[in-house]
């Protein structure tokens, strides 16, 4: 095993060093971020519609004459997230509450998920890291309680890091008639690292956060006295922007091998699972950054209580083929699965799209899908603007 993530890490470092652009120097930029946000909204009825206003299709009084019977009922939620990261660890916790008393019901709804990942672990040598975290919920009417817990750990080597946001910042300035640097590029996207931080900012007026958002944005592209063109680009987009960011969603670069494993009990139905095994995944780029891939693949090994364990295999991949002339791109994805003991256990889905920018009103596309059905399908069109 630490022979294979060796060979990955030399294999992973060669690549990046021979083939990367001078934009690789950012790819793995963390930013610290911190925030916390407490809402809590209430009141007599139903709590609906819009947080702060009562849902008034439900009586928050009700006295019958005829029978003599008296209704009084009191809602609240309440939302509490916390986030915080470092270039060397992450924690991000999330939990909402639902309470309900009166002459009516008597409830109470809790559920909270989250999670630590520390990257500051050295395992044989090489860059290591953990991960501890699940989600839970309970809900009790205080004469019957019913949760579902779903615990969740890994451990591992490696790191990847989404890199999407480097070349949105790339096409945000090309757009706005800003040459890029690496220096202007990665103080965009520090300020794009910490937008979580900025918009979750306690205030009392919320326009001003998006006021402080832009401003950043534009100082670090130096076109301070162009906040409002930052923001118009980045809200509404433009056809051509719109068309080259779409191409760089969802790039990751770097490499991760990991083993984890999770598991879930509901006691409503005294369920019992666990799920476990390895996964890796790896993305960067080729051919002077002409080629974009990224592939991933796991192999789990699944129990349910009182039942059989499945084994099952399966592997993703996608290429991206960027030219030089914006105008067109192509990408190919791969999915392929193995499910030992199924009645059919092999799956596979191939397909390929190109796509062309006739002009910024015209575009077109055509590709192909191959499955294990078995089939062929071939699509192609188009959209454009008559007037």
């Amino acid at each position: 095993m630490k022979k294979i993530c060796c060979v990955v890490l030399i294999l992973s470092m060669f690549i990046q060093t021979v083939f990367a652009d001078e934009y690789s120097k950012i790819y793995d930029l963390i930013v610290p971020e911190s925030y916390t946000t407490l809402i809590v909204n209430g009141g007599l009825g139903s709590v609906g519609g819009n947080s702060w206003q009562l849902n008034y299709s439900q009586n928050v009084l009700e006295v019958s004459a005829a029978t003599g019977s008296f209704d009084i009922d009191a809602k609240a939620n309440a939302a509490y997230q916390l986030y915080n990261q470092t270039s060397i660890d992450e924690l991000s916790l999330s939990a909402n509450g639902n309470f309900q008393f009166g002459t009516v019901q008597n409830r109470v709804f809790a559920s909270a998920n989250g999670g630590y990942s520390s990257f500051d672990l050295d395992i044989s040598g090489m860059p290591g890291f953990w991960y501890a975290g699940g989600s839970a919920n309970v809900t009790t009417t205080f004469s019957t309680l019913s949760f579902n817990l779903l615990p969740e750990a890994a451990i591992g080597v490696g790191r990847t890091y989404s890199i999407s946001n480097v070349y949105r910042a790339k096409k945000m300035m090309e757009h706005l008639g800003v040459t890029p640097t690496v220096e202007n590029v990665e103080a965009v996207v520090s300020v794009f690292q910490k937008s979580g931080e900025i918009f979750n900012k306690f205030n009392d007026d919320s326009t001003s956060l998006y006021k402080d958002y832009y401003q950043q944005l534009a100082d670090a592209m130096g076109i301070s006295d162009r906040a409002l063109d930052v923001l118009i680009l980045d809200t509404w987009g433009s056809q051509r922007y719109d068309y080259e960011r779409a191409k760089f969603i969802g790039m990751i670069s770097g490499w991760t091998a990991l083993i984890s494993a999770n598991a879930e009990y509901n006691s409503s139905a005294s369920a019992f699972s666990i799920d476990a095994g390895p996964k890796g995944a790896i993305g960067g780029f080729l051919m002077n950054d002409m080629l974009y891939y990224d592939a991933n693949a796991q192999f789990r090994v699944s129990y349910v209580l009182n039942s059989t364990a499945s084994f099952n295999l399966s592997a993703q991949g996608r290429a991206v083929y960027l030219p030089d002339d914006y105008r067109w791109w192509a990408e190919a994805i791969a999915d392929v699965g193995y499910s030992i003991g199924a009645t059919s256990p092999f799956s596979f889905d191939l397909s390929a799209a190109g796509y062309y920018l006739i002009n910024n009103n015209f575009r077109v596309y055509t590709g192909f899908r191959f499955d294990d059905t078995p089939g062929l399908y071939l699509f192609a069109g188009g959209e454009i603007r008559l007037w």
